[in-house]
């Protein structure tokens, strides 16, 4: 497991079948911190004093930022424990007056809907010395009663007055043993973990100290609130890195929903259920709305088709103008869709456009086995996707699927299959791939077992580059090898958490920097594109290659020049051109491809040389497709 259970990692948990959870609400998270005066001892860590608090606080706000911009729907709070104090949140924070509030537990922010006030209260937080006089208005003890601070929880849950989907606590303490055990606090405690168990709870735990011992009481605690046992979880691991920190946040709060329940078809008699989930998610850039410029007022935007007769007198039917006092409103059901082929327009209702696209109802059709060798790097043509069975569709699904992955695992094969992911897509040609469970450093899992779904090509997609790929190779073998030490001067140890998206991420920040106008902004906060290299560290890496390579390659650049000098003159003086013959084209292949049916795969300066060759002229402002309509005709003739 990655940093220990949670309910969400089971990757059914938040589908619409699963009975657990409702389907319909919102999600509601509450921040528990520690904030014993341990918690607050300053540390140097990449060049920087901070302190676990600090680090709570930044991920408390990371957090904030990230619901805001995705699901600003989305419940937040935080409370604080360990406390001397127990003052009002704030009036500006809509605090539950109702809501008793324990000895030594504070309430720093109230669940409610995120607004920018809250995400301005933790920055001005973090930016003041003495987190805004937290010592005399909050004060340190280590005499709060876990019983009582999973009670707070609860309340907070009960009483928010919203339909909460996933109820869900983030817990940081370095306090590895609050209570001393077989105390009342200590059974207090486990008593209201069992009475928890009704909420469904997602417990994340992160340990603040790196010789935190969960064994002491945590572990148990965890495991009687989430309702598993002891054998099965594994504890979470220590994490003082801010930014991995984060990352594991993010990773943990991600909701596994499938983005399609298929049934894997064997025969037609033997089938099991399976779920699709997607691998990567492209970050998407927040989408613009247009509002009036005067009254700030949403603009809706209808669009709506109207058709006119055209006059009989007519001349230039392309740019008329219509009068639309003498239109009438286009109904869907009198439009029609058309394909142009052989210069006719072949007319298709919208009825019979959609059975043409409807080749195969949605399900994998299995059509063999394979050994694993036969897929190349080439072969995936597009990002994978990962399944795992679903009881849901049809019982004892997971068996089934069990036994086809140990089986392709201990064979070495993978599954050749038809891919059709929804209605009104078309089939695709994929690889089941058996994969095994693979744990990273931090106990974290970087692949899940099961079957990974690989996009193949089909036949007509591999382009033949045989006749392209005719040139000599020039370069000698001492070049080569200067070549090959300049390259692993370059190499870079890739992970896919290294590079975030540039445009995505400066436009966030924009958005942030506005509103909030952070005065406090430093040198470390400029935005840097990660994808703009380091060209002073590359030159110096390979600057004692670069002498020995320009020499190697001084004679080609001149031949370089040479060339590129000649095709200029003739361009400024007008030279001929030359005339294409026979020899310069493969006309078997040409005709070939014609009686195959595969003239799409001839690249377009072919078809043009073949039909430059038959003496076809005005090739210039063709398309591919009507070159390809020339070349059939002439084959045919």
């Amino acid at each position: 497991m990655a940093e220990g259970y949670t309910v969400n990692q089971s990757f059914d948990s938040d589908d619409e079948d699963n009975t657990h959870f409702q389907s319909s609400g919102r999600d509601a998270c509450i921040i528990v911190i520690d904030c014993s005066s341990s918690m607050f001892t300053e540390f140097e860590r990449d060049e920087k004093t901070l302190s676990s608090f600090t680090i709570c606080l930044n991920v408390f706000e990371r957090l904030m930022l990230n619901k805001i911009i995705n699901n600003n729907k989305d419940l937040i709070g935080a409370i604080l424990y360990n406390t001397k104090n127990s003052p009002d949140p704030g009036d500006n924070m809509h605090n539950d007056n109702s809501l008793v509030v324990p000895k030594n537990c504070a309430v720093l922010m109230p669940l409610n809907q995120i607004e920018p006030e809250n995400i301005r209260f933790i920055k001005n937080l973090l930016a003041s010395d003495d987190f805004l006089d937290f010592d005399n208005k909050f004060g340190h003890s280590t005499d709060a009663k876990i019983a009582d601070v999973l009670w707070l929880c609860s309340s907070i849950f009960s009483s928010c007055g919203k339909q909460i989907k996933v109820p869900q606590i983030m817990w940081f303490t370095d306090q590895d043993s609050p209570h001393q055990v077989g105390s009342s606090d200590h059974q207090q405690s486990f008593q209201r973990a069992k009475d928890l168990q009704q909420f469904q709870l997602d417990l994340q735990f992160y340990p603040m100290k790196d010789s935190f011992d969960g064994g002491l009481f945590y572990k148990e605690l965890l495991c009687q609130i989430l309702g598993i046992e002891m054998e099965e979880f594994e504890f979470p691991t220590t994490q003082l890195d801010e930014k991995l920190l984060i990352q594991r946040m993010f990773r943990r709060a991600h909701n596994k929903r499938a983005i399609a329940h298929l049934l894997v078809e064997i025969s037609s008699n033997a089938k099991f259920g399976v779920g699709i989930y997607s691998l990567t998610r492209t970050s998407q850039i927040p989408k613009s709305t247009v509002i009036s410029r005067h009254s700030r007022e949403l603009i809706e935007t209808k669009r709506s088709y109207k058709y006119g007769v055209i006059p009989e007198d007519a001349v230039d039917v392309d740019n008329l103008h219509y009068d639309l006092d003498y239109t009438e409103k286009l109904e869907p059901g009198m439009m029609v869709k058309y394909q142009q082929c052989g210069g006719e327009k072949i007319k298709f209702t919208h009825l019979e456009a959609y059975e043409i696209k409807q080749v195969m109802d949605p399900k994998i059709k299995i059509l063999g086995f394979k050994p694993s060798s036969v897929l190349s790097d080439y072969h995936h043509i597009k990002g994978s996707y990962f399944i795992y069975p679903n009881d849901n569709k049809i019982k004892h699904s997971a068996t089934l699927f069990r036994a086809l992955w140990e089986r392709c695992l201990v064979d070495d094969k993978v599954i050749i299959c038809i891919f059709t992911m929804r209605l009104k897509s078309y089939p695709r040609l994929v690889a089941l791939v058996p994969q095994e469970q693979k744990v990273g450093i931090d106990s974290e899992v970087l692949r899940y077992e099961g079957f990974r779904l690989d996009f193949i090509p089909f036949a007509g997609d591999i382009r033949d580059l045989s006749e392209v790929l005719t040139g000599k190779n020039l370069i000698d073998s001492n070049t080569t090898t200067v070549m090959k030490k300049m390259l692993s001067r370059l190499r870079l140890h890739y992970a896919p958490t290294m590079f975030n998206n540039p445009t995505v991420t400066n436009i966030y920040r924009k958005i942030e920097e506005s509103y909030f106008e952070d005065e406090n902004k430093t040198e470390d906060d400029i935005f840097e594109d990660p994808m703009v290299p380091n060209l002073d560290a590359q030159d110096n890496r390979i600057e004692e290659h670069i002498q020995c390579l320009s020499e190697q390659l001084g004679r080609l650049e001149d031949e370089d020049v040479k060339a590129a000098k000649r095709k200029n003159t003739d361009i400024i003086e007008g030279g001929p051109r030359k005339k294409i013959t026979a020899d310069d084209i493969n006309i078997e292949l040409v005709l070939e491809k014609c009686k195959e049916g595969r003239v799409k795969e001839l690249t377009v300066s072919i078809l043009k040389s073949y039909l430059e060759l038959k003496g076809v002229s005005g090739l210039s402002k063709l398309t591919k497709s009507q070159l390809i309509e020339n070349v059939l005709k002439l084959s045919k003739s």
